[in-house]
């Protein structure tokens, strides 16, 4: 899948540009700035992104990818009508992970600092937690 490129997107992949002229992934550097020039990312760029950002011990890095990809993803619950911007997003990385067979009882990233943010993921787990024990 393709998607339209953000301002998060781009700042996120001008970091990934740094990392892959620095690590020797051309090819990466190449395709990182086709992407960014024609202003679209696809899900492939986002998968080589991560792995080159595990390869070069960035975990700062990992999860920025992962928190943009939970915002391309759709959800499988959706966050409270009246909730914030930074709960939401807590909310929808947490659905990513579900979606990606994550454990529920795992914890917020530790990079994480606002509060708001991190209620939203843990709220988003705990309702997953409930809807299994309801269906068993």
């Amino acid at each position: 899948m393709e998607y339209r490129m953000t301002q998060e997107i781009q700042a996120l992949f001008g970091r990934m540009i740094h990392v892959a002229r620095s690590a020797n992934f051309h090819k990466d550097l190449k395709d990182f700035e086709n992407a960014i020039s024609h202003q679209v990312i696809a899900s492939s760029h986002l998968e080589r992104a991560k792995f080159i950002a595990i390869q070069a011990c960035r975990p700062d890095l990992t999860i920025q990818i992962n928190e943009v990809c939970a915002t391309l993803h759709d959800l499988l619950a959706s966050a409270p009508d009246d909730c914030s911007v930074s709960y939401a997003s807590g909310w929808s990385y947490a659905d990513w992970r579900i979606s990606n067979g994550c454990d529920l009882d795992e914890d917020a990233p530790g990079v994480w600092s606002d509060e708001a943010k991190i209620n939203g993921f843990w709220d988003r787990l705990s309702l997953e937690r409930e809807k299994r024990r309801v269906a068993r």
